[in-house]
């Protein structure tokens, strides 16, 4: 039993005598390796990325203040549902969105930011 495990020695210790020398190589090839198969198929930092970026923010120490100058405008269904007596369903025709964007031009915003999402049902 003795010569088995002295052999199994004999035999790691002549492995990383080998490895020694390229062992720097031979991480950077296996990392590249990942790198590819998670960019390719796995996606496990992309998830890593995002679950950090939500700890991050979920346990800040300074929260600010919302800005009282900066106005979001949400068209909910309820909205829509209002909307859809004089102007029909969504999508609206393009004289009614840029009725809108006129009126938001009217209020004198330094910016007007928009973005729409023309969803289909199943």
């Amino acid at each position: 039993m003795n010569w088995i495990t002295g052999s199994i020695q004999r035999f790691w210790i002549s492995v990383g005598k080998r490895l020694e020398a390229s062992f720097y190589i031979y991480l950077a090839v296996i990392f590249t390796l990942f790198v590819f198969a998670d960019s390719l198929l796995l996606n496990i930092t992309a998830k890593m990325r995002q679950a950090s970026f939500d700890l991050m923010i979920r346990n800040r120490i300074v929260v600010s203040e919302p800005d009282p100058d900066i106005v979001i405008v949400d068209i909910n269904e309820a909205s829509l549902a209002a909307m859809a007596k004089d102007y029909g369903r969504w999508p609206w025709p393009r004289q009614v969105m840029g009725a809108m964007g006129d009126k938001l031009d009217d209020l004198k915003g330094a910016t007007v930011s928009a973005r729409f999402y023309r969803l289909k049902k199943k």
